[in-house]
C-alpha cells in the first residue's frame, strides 16, 4: 500500500516531515514495508531504543537528541502518552505532528493541540484497517440482520425498539437521546453501535463545551476526525479554521458555503455513517423552552437548520444523533418530521435488579448478586431510582458491604437529587486500578475523604486552609509525594468539583452554620456591635440553610424575608424563592399578599418543594376568590392528571368572575382534554365576545384574542368535517346513478380558475414569510400539479346526469353544513389576521380553507350539473325505425329501411348485410299479414332474431341531414302493431 496516496498522511508530507517510531509498538517486517512507502517524502527516520535498530532508522535515547525537532513536520508511533521529553518538544512545536497512540486514555488532554492529530489507534491496526475495508455487501448484510441485544446491557426494549423504528424510517434523519444525569445515554449509544455501526471508522463525534460553540467549532472539530479516517473533504486547513456563516444572507437559493457543501457532500457518499453531538443542552439558546436555536438568529442555528433541511442525507439514509439532557423542540412545524424522540425513563424494578445482580457478578461478587433479589422492591426503587448510574454505584458499594443496609440507609434516602445520591454512593464504592488503570494512590483518596480527617480538620476556624488542603491533593494533576505520576479519573475530578461548589456543598454549609453560630454568640453578648453581628449571623445561617435559627430572624424582620423571596422569584431562582416564602409562610401566612401567594404556591410547584395541595388549600382559606392562586392550582391540577378536580375549580372559578380570561382558557384546556369538545367551543366562542371590541384591545388583549382564535380553529378541524361530508355526498350522488369513476376524477382534477387565483396568493404570503420550511413549499408544488393536470374539469362535469332525485334533500343538507365550517373557519382566520396580520400558523391554515373550499365548489358544480334536467333532441329516422322495431311493427320497418338504403349507395354493405335475413322474413311475410294464421315458436324466435339484427344494424345508419320530417309526431302517432 502506498501511504502517500491516503489523505491523513499526503497532507502532512507536503512540508518537510521527519518519522519517529518509540518503544510502545513493535512494526512487524510487513507494516515496516509499507512506511518505507512513505521514504521519499521523509527527511529522516528515526528509532528510539538502541535494542531495536531498524534498517534507515537513526537510533536515538529520546527526542531531546533531534536537534532540529521543530524545523519538521513530525510523524510518530509507538510514543509512551506520558513522555516528558516528547510533551516538552511539542510545547515549543509549531509544525504539523500526527501521532499514533494504541491506548491514550486520561492523557489525552496533555497532547490536544491545534497542530496536532490524535489517532486513538496504532499505526499498526490503523494500516490494516486501510488495507482490508469493510465491503459493503457485507455492511448491507449486516444491517440487514435483525439486532441482538448484547448480555451486557438490561433493560431498554422500549428505547431499542423506537431506535429500530427510526433506522427504518426513510423519511427521518436525525434522533434526539434525551434523559438525566446517569440514565443510561451512553450506554444506549454504545448499545446502538454495536447493533447498527459495526464499522466505526464512519462515526464523528461532537462534544458541546460551552454555550459559545458556534459553526466554526463543529466544523474544526468533524474536519480531522474525517482527515484520520482517511476521508478526503477537499479541503485545505485554512478553509477550515477560516470558515464563517454569513447570517445576513437572505437569499435561500445561495450556495452553501463551500466548507459546508463539502462537508456534507462527502458524508451522505458515506455508506452506515453517522454524527453524534454530545451535551446538546450546552448550546439551548433559550433552556426554559426547551430551543436548540432559532433560524437565521445564530451560527449553530443556522449550521443545524443546513444539516437537518437538505435533502442530500437520504443518499445513503446516514443518521445525526443529538444527546442532551433536556428536551428541545427544533424551530418547525410537525418536529416530528424531523427528529426521532427516544426518551430514556427509569428501569423498572425487576430491570434494575437484572442490572444490579449482572454489575455484582462482573465484579466477582456473585454471592452478593443472589441478595439482589431479597431486597425490598420498594425501598430498592425508592432509592436507587432506577438510574443505572446509581445502580451500578450500589452494585460496587455492595461488593463490599451489605446490600441491605445501602437501600436502608436514611442519610441516602433523604437525597432527592441524583447527583446528590451519585457522591454518596461513590463515597462507599472501591476506587481500584481493576476499573481504571491509571489514577491516584487509593491511600490518599481514601484518606482524604474519610469522616475521621473531615473531624480533625478545625474547619470554622480554618476554612481556606481546608480547602486549600482539598484542590492540592484532589485536583492536582500529580501526586508530587509518591515516585511516577497519577491521573485522578474524570469521574472524581469532577465529584470534588461538585463538593466545592457553593450551592451544593454540605461542607459550606458546615463551614457557615458554625460561623453564623459563632457571630450569634457574640451579637447576644453585645460584642462586635450588635447590629453589625446579627447581620453577619444572619448571612451565614441563611448559607447554611438553618432555619430553626432563622425563625427568630423572621419574627424580627419578616419584610427582609418577604423581599429576598420576591427578588429570587423575579430571577427565576425558585428554590431560593420557596425558601424565603415559607418562611414568611409558616410563620404568618397573612403577611403574603395575593400576588406573593401566588408566586410562592408558583415557586413550589415549579421547584418540587412541599406540598403543593396542602399549600393550595391553606392558601384558599386565606383569598378564597382570588383568581390568581385559583388558576395556579387549577393549573396544578390539570397538569398532574386530575381533570374533575380542575374542571370543578375551574367552573367555581368562573361562577366567580366569569370575565377572568386565564380561568375561561385552563377551563377549555380542561374540557379538551375529557374530549368535551361541543363545550369547549362553546367557551372559547364566549371568551372572544369577553375580549370585545377586538379594535381597541391592547397588546396584552390582543395576545389573549389570538389564543382563543388559535384555540377556536384547532377544535373546528375544518379539513376532517368537509373531507367526510364530500365522502358522503360522493356515495350518494353515485347511489343516484351518477358515474362514479368520472365523480372520483374530480379529486385530481383542476379547480376553478377564481379558487386557484385565491389559493395561489395566499401559498405565496405564506412563503414570503421568514417561518416559511419545506411543508409551505410541498404545498404549493402539490397545488400547481394539480391545476396543471390534463383531466378537463368542465367536461368531466358537464357529462355528470343522474337518473333518480332519491338523495338530493340529504346532499344539499350535507353542502349547507360544509358552507358553515367554510364560513366560520374564515371568519376565525379574518379575526385572528385582523389582531396578527403576519401570524403564520393563521397565514398558513388560509392556505388549507381556500383548498378545502375550492373542493366544495367544484362539488357544488358536479351537484347542480347532476340533478339538471337535460333538454331530448328531436328523434331521427334511425330511431324513428328503431321505434317501429320495439312496437312490434317489424314490416314497416323494413319496407323502410330498404326503401332509405336502394336511394344511396351509402347504405349498400348494410343491406348486403341484412340480405340473408330478409329471405328468412320474406318466408314468413304473408303467414305475418294473414290475422287468421298464427306463427309457430319456432317461427316466432326467427321473426325476433330478424327484429333484432336489424335494431343492430340500424346503429351504424344515419339519416341524411336535409330530411325534415318529424319523427317525434310519427312516433306519438303510430299504435303498437299486435300481430307480433
Amino acid at each position: 500500500m502506498d501511504l502517500t496516496n491516503i489523505p491523513l498522511f499526503k497532507e502532512i508530507i507536503q512540508q518537510p516531515t521527519i518519522f519517529i517510531y518509540g518503544t510502545e509498538e513493535v512494526l512487524s517486517k510487513d507494516i515496516l514495508a509499507t512506511v518505507s512507502s512513505l521514504h521519499k517524502k521523509i527527511a529522516h527516520f528515526y528509532n528510539i531504543g538502541l535494542d531495536r535498530q531498524i534498517d534507515d532508522f537513526v537510533a536515538i535515547q529520546d527526542e531531546l537528541d533531534i536537534a532540529d525537532f521543530n524545523n519538521y513536520n513530525v510523524i510518530a508511533c509507538g510514543i509512551d502518552p506520558t513522555s516528558k521529553t516528547f510533551l516538552a518538544k511539542l510545547k515549543t512545536h509549531s509544525k504539523k505532528a500526527l501521532v499514533f497512540f494504541e491506548s491514550i486514555g486520561f492523557f489525552k488532554h496533555l497532547w490536544e493541540k491545534d497542530n496536532v492529530t490524535i489517532i486513538e489507534s496504532s499505526l499498526t491496526a490503523y494500516v490494516k484497517q486501510l488495507a482490508s475495508p469493510a465491503k459493503e455487501e457485507e455492511t448491507e448484510a449486516a444491517t440487514n440482520t435483525p439486532p441482538t441485544q448484547s448480555a451486557d446491557f438490561i433493560g431498554r426494549t422500549r428505547e431499542l425498539q423506537l431506535h429500530e423504528d427510526f433506522m427504518r424510517n426513510y423519511d427521518t434523519s436525525a434522533c434526539k437521546i434525551i434523559g438525566g444525569h446517569g440514565i443510561g445515554k451512553k450506554a444506549l449509544l454504545n448499545e446502538i453501535t454495536r447493533q447498527y455501526y459495526r464499522q466505526e471508522a464512519h462515526t464523528f463525534v461532537v462534544t458541546f463545551k460551552d454555550k459559545e460553540a458556534n459553526a466554526n467549532y463543529i466544523l474544526n472539530t468533524l474536519y480531522p476526525q474525517f482527515v484520520e479516517k482517511g476521508i478526503e473533504l477537499g479541503l485545505s486547513d485554512d478553509d477550515v479554521k477560516n470558515f464563517r456563516l454569513d447570517l445576513n444572507n437572505k437569499d435561500e437559493e445561495a450556495a452553501l458555503p463551500k466548507a459546508i457543501e463539502q462537508l456534507f457532500a462527502t458524508f451522505d457518499k458515506l455508506t452506515n455513517a453517522r454524527i453524534v453531538f454530545y451535551n446538546v443542552e450546552m448550546v439551548l439558546n433559550k433552556p426554559k423552552r426547551g430551543r436548540l436555536f432559532q433560524i437565521n438568529n445564530d451560527e449553530i442555528g443556522e449550521f443545524f437548520h443546513l444539516l437537518l433541511q437538505r435533502d442530500g442525507y437520504a443518499t445513503n439514509q446516514n443518521k445525526v444523533y443529538f444527546v442532551s439532557t433536556q428536551d428541545f423542540d427544533f424551530d418547525y412545524v410537525d418536529d416530528d418530521d424531523f427528529a426521532q424522540l427516544i426518551d430514556l425513563r427509569p428501569l423498572s424494578v425487576p430491570e434494575a435488579k437484572a442490572l444490579a445482580k449482572h454489575s455484582l457478578t462482573q465484579l466477582g461478587a456473585e454471592d452478593k448478586a443472589g441478595q439482589v433479589d431479597g431486597l425490598d422492591d420498594f425501598g430498592f426503587a425508592k432509592t436507587l431510582g432506577g438510574n443505572p448510574q446509581l445502580i451500578q454505584l450500589f452494585a460496587r458499594a455492595a461488593a463490599r458491604t451489605d446490600a441491605a443496609a445501602i437501600i436502608n440507609n436514611e442519610q441516602l434516602g433523604k437525597l432527592s437529587d441524583t447527583r446528590d445520591k451519585v457522591k454518596h454512593l461513590m463515597r462507599q464504592a472501591t476506587f481500584d486500578k481493576v476499573e481504571t488503570p491509571v489514577m491516584m494512590p487509593l491511600a490518599l483518596f481514601r484518606e482524604s475523604f474519610s469522616q475521621e480527617w473531615l473531624k480533625e480538620q478545625n474547619l470554622s476556624a480554618n476554612p481556606a486552609e481546608a480547602i486549600d488542603y482539598l484542590q492540592k491533593h484532589l485536583l492536582a494533576d500529580v501526586d508530587e509525594d509518591k515516585v511516577g505520576f497519577y491521573y485522578i479519573p474524570v469521574h472524581i475530578r469532577r465529584y470534588v468539583n461538585d463538593l466545592l461548589k457553593q450551592e451544593e456543598n454540605t461542607l459550606y454549609r458546615e463551614l457557615h452554620n458554625r460561623i453564623g453560630e459563632t457571630y450569634w454568640t457574640k451579637a447576644n453578648q453585645g460584642s462586635l456591635g450588635s447590629a453589625e453581628a446579627y447581620q453577619a449571623a444572619l448571612y451565614h445561617f441563611e448559607q447554611a440553610q438553618n432555619y430553626e435559627r432563622e425563625k427568630e430572624f423572621i419574627q424580627k424582620a419578616p419584610q427582609r424575608y418577604l423581599q429576598k423571596a420576591v427578588s429570587s422569584y423575579k430571577q427565576a431562582q425558585l428554590e431560593d424563592a420557596f425558601y424565603y416564602f415559607n418562611g414568611v409562610f409558616q410563620h404568618n401566612a397573612q403577611l403574603l399578599d395575593n400576588r406573593n401567594m401566588s408566586s410562592f404556591l408558583k415557586s413550589a410547584v415549579k421547584s418540587g418543594q412541599g406540598n403543593p395541595e396542602d399549600l393550595f388549600a391553606k392558601a384558599l382559606e386565606i383569598y378564597s376568590n382570588d383568581m390568581f392562586i385559583r388558576n395556579a392550582y387549577a393549573d396544578y391540577l390539570f397538569k398532574n392528571g386530575k381533570l374533575d378536580e380542575a374542571e370543578a375549580l375551574s367552573r367555581q372559578s368562573l361562577e366567580i368572575n366569569n370575565q377572568d380570561f386565564v380561568s375561561g382558557i385552563l377551563f377549555v384546556q380542561v374540557l379538551q382534554k375529557q374530549g368535551k369538545k361541543e363545550e369547549a367551543t362553546t367557551e372559547l366562542a364566549r371568551l372572544e365576545e369577553v375580549l370585545q371590541p377586538h379594535e381597541d384591545l391592547d397588546e396584552s388583549g390582543r395576545r389573549n384574542l389570538s389564543q382563543v382564535l388559535n384555540m377556536r380553529f384547532n377544535l373546528l378541524e375544518h379539513y376532517t368535517a368537509l373531507e367526510a361530508i364530500q365522502a358522503q355526498a360522493i356515495n350518494l350522488l353515485k347511489s343516484d346513478g351518477v358515474n362514479g369513476s368520472q365523480l372520483d376524477s374530480l379529486a385530481k382534477a383542476p379547480i376553478a380558475r377564481d379558487d386557484f387565483s385565491k389559493i395561489e396568493n395566499a401559498t405565496t404570503t405564506v412563503l414570503d414569510h421568514e417561518q416559511a420550511d419545506k411543508r409551505a413549499k410541498r404545498t404549493q408544488e402539490a397545488i400547481r400539479r394539480r391545476q396543471n393536470s390534463r383531466t378537463h374539469t368542465q367536461s368531466v362535469i358537464e357529462a355528470l346526469e343522474a337518473n333518480n332525485t332519491a338523495n338530493k334533500p340529504k346532499i344539499e343538507a350535507l353542502i349547507k353544513e360544509a358552507e358553515e365550517v367554510v364560513n366560520t373557519a374564515h371568519t376565525i382566520l379574518d379575526n385572528w389576521l385582523l389582531i396578527e396580520n403576519n401570524n403564520f400558523r393563521a397565514l398558513f391554515s388560509r392556505v388549507s380553507v381556500l383548498r378545502h373550499e375550492a373542493d366544495l365548489n367544484m362539488l357544488k358544480d358536479a351537484i347542480e350539473r347532476s340533478y339538471t334536467e337535460r333538454e331530448k333532441p328531436p328523434a331521427t329516422h334511425r330511431e324513428y325505425l328503431i321505434h317501429l322495431i320495439e312496437s312490434g311493427q317489424l314490416p314497416e320497418a323494413i319496407k323502410q329501411f330498404l326503401e332509405t338504403v336502394e336511394k344511396t349507395n351509402r347504405y349498400k354493405n348494410l343491406r348486403d348485410e341484412f340480405f340473408p335475413f330478409l329471405i328468412q322474413f320474406n318466408q314468413l311475410k304473408n303467414k305475418l299479414a294473414d290475422a287468421s294464421q298464427e306463427l309457430s315458436e319456432t317461427e316466432q324466435k326467427t321473426l325476433t332474431k330478424v327484429g333484432d339484427v336489424l335494431r343492430r344494424i340500424l346503429k351504424r345508419y344515419k339519416p341524411d341531414t336535409e330530411d325534415t320530417t318529424n319523427y317525434d309526431e310519427l312516433i306519438e302517432s303510430s299504435a303498437s302493431s299486435t300481430t307480433v
